[in-house]
């Protein structure tokens, strides 16, 4: 258990979850990072040509997770991510590349589920966004606002919280509140 608190659920280097035994977790290759979900510890160590004295048996995969994980996460350091990624796959061990900022833009099902949008930000400069994960009739809610400035709608914002105009101006000059003032007519 990590940290000073009985409570803390946070797992010990690679491992991803309390509640599950190794090799359950994301790990270091020789080149990237690989995540491997459940699956056979025996086949996983066989896999990864850890020697038989080393390795931690399916059946304790629990109690000694974080021995296990220690072993796994030193043999896949010695290869590229591609070599474990067509080892694995060939040998049915459940894995996934994970990718970093610079290839997930790339990724194909990112690109296929169009999972960014790129649009105009508040300085005109574009911006990346995040799309909306869920479909409606096929098409996901278009970005009706993007990215403003700092306090861009403060003062609209005290408005709907049913400041006037000489109160917003007062909060304004004396520092309390910051960004774009209007000096709109609101009800005082």
């Amino acid at each position: 258990m990590n940290g000073d608190k009985k409570d803390d659920v946070r797992q010990a280097g690679n491992l991803s979850g309390w509640y599950f035994g190794a090799p359950y977790g994301i790990y270091s290759t020789k080149d990237s990072f690989i995540a491997i979900s459940l699956g056979s510890l025996d086949a996983l160590s066989e896999a990864l040509e850890i020697p038989p004295g080393e390795r931690v048996p399916d059946a304790e995969s629990y109690e000694r997770r974080e021995e296990a994980a220690a072993g796994v996460s030193r043999a896949l350091k010695t290869r590229p991510t591609a070599a474990w990624t067509e080892i694995f796959t060939r040998r049915g061990i459940w894995h996934s590349v994970v990718n970093d900022y610079t290839r997930l833009a790339d990724d194909p099902q990112v690109i296929h589920n169009k999972s960014f949008v790129t649009l105009p930000g508040a300085s005109g400069a574009p911006v990346t966004l995040v799309t909306h994960p869920v479909r409606y009739d096929g098409k996901t809610p278009g970005v009706h606002l993007p990215p403003q400035d700092l306090g861009a709608q403060t003062a609209d914002i005290m408005v709907e919280l049913g400041y006037g105009n000489k109160e917003i101006d007062t909060l304004f000059k004396s520092g309390v509140i910051a960004g774009e003032h209007h000096n709109e007519a609101v009800p005082a």
